[in-house]
């Protein structure tokens, strides 16, 4: 991860999660991916909150403490008079996406609120080659979206509190041989989802906006994005 990002979008006061995270995204070593509490996965965190600063949305941290049964979703992004939710997961294998995914949906309703769920799937992509990844990438948010919206059909039970999903992984190094000789390239690549079962609707509006900011930030760290 990109730490001089995340240093350039850190807000001037000084808060105690932030430092607690950012403690934990340097601690340990780098390529321990064991979950959920490894370094990786707070830099994930740190980086979607980059990826929206740079988007220009404005970014708070919950203040309730957490220890009532009321969980703290990651991130809340203002959006008119309400806040939405955003929690960041970072499963380390295919086999635990799913089981984080419907996690971070459960850490946004006890929070009592809307908003979307991010993945960072880079881990799961060790192995693919990078041409490979967009298609992987789609695959894996199709499944994903479909444990919280049918199409045609709707929400799932107990998900319509969910608005959006977002895909990202980063990065991928390659090797490119030309004339003039070797040179890498990173490539990184994101897929996104907005769930409504009508267009122009709140929740419609509402899982829109989020994702343009995500997919905006994003695109400004060097992503590609994909909508659906």
């Amino acid at each position: 991860m990109d730490f001089a990002d995340i240093a350039r979008t850190l807000p001037s006061e000084r808060h105690a999660d932030y430092r607690k995270d950012l403690t934990r995204a340097i601690a340990g070593p780098l390529d321990d991916t064991s979950e959920p509490g490894s370094a990786a996965q707070f830099q994930s965190q740190l980086m979607v909150r980059t990826a929206l600063v740079k988007a220009g949305a404005d970014t708070t941290l919950p203040t309730w403490s957490g220890r009532d049964s009321r969980k703290k979703p990651d991130l809340l992004v203002e959006d008119s008079l309400v806040h939405l939710a955003v929690e960041v997961k970072r499963p380390s294998k295919w086999k635990t996406m799913l089981p984080r995914s419907v996690d971070a949906a459960a850490q946004i309703a006890d929070a009592g609120l809307q908003g979307g769920v991010v993945l960072d799937v880079t881990d799961c992509l060790d192995g693919v080659p990078p041409d490979e990844w967009d298609d992987a990438l789609l695959r894996a948010a199709e499944e994903v979206a479909e444990l919280f919206f049918v199409q045609k059909r709707g929400f799932q039970p107990g998900y319509s509190h969910i608005l959006m999903l977002l895909l990202f992984a980063r990065p991928a190094w390659y090797a490119v041989e030309e004339k003039g000789g070797t040179h890498v390239t990173v490539y990184n690549s994101s897929v996104s989802w907005v769930f409504a079962t009508e267009r122009g609707t709140i929740g419609y509006q509402r899982g829109h906006r989020l994702r343009s900011l995500l997919e905006r930030g994003l695109n400004r760290l060097g992503f590609t994005s994909h909508e659906q």
